[in-house]
């Protein structure tokens, strides 16, 4: 499953989403580490956005809101 937009980070994560849907957060530090992923169910192309300790991911029909700490 390919990457299309930028990742993000978040404190210690670096938030990657991929183009089929599954957005994924890596440990920023040495070695990396994923922390968490979701799937989404639908193609992700666009870079997500960070506002008031919030991760907003555009997927081809919905806006998703999730906590960067763990996904959810």
């Amino acid at each position: 499953d390919p990457y299309f937009a930028s990742p993000v980070t978040a404190g210690e994560r670096v938030l990657m989403p991929r183009v089929h849907g599954r957005l994924c957060a890596v440990a920023a530090a040495a070695p990396p580490a994923e922390l968490w992923s979701v799937d989404l169910d639908e193609r992700t192309w666009g870079t997500p956005a960070l506002a008031d300790g919030r991760l907003l991911v555009r997927t081809m029909e919905a806006l998703w809101c999730l906590r960067p700490s763990d996904g959810d």
